[in-house]
């Protein structure tokens, strides 16, 4: 399975210690800009230009 990580989880962030089996692939970015807003105070979401 693959995930794309953003915010805290993110590498020499606050709250990777959550992903210490996994293997870090690489680096990337999306093609467009994409707002991250909090919908539940603890979990920030990424929303696609819909």
């Amino acid at each position: 399975m693959t995930f794309f990580i953003y915010q805290t989880l993110k590498q020499g962030f606050e709250n990777n210690y959550f992903l210490y089996s996994a293997k870090f692939i690489g680096k990337v970015t999306t093609r467009e800009k994409h707002p991250i807003v909090n919908i539940i105070k603890a979990y920030p979401d990424l929303l696609a230009n819909l």
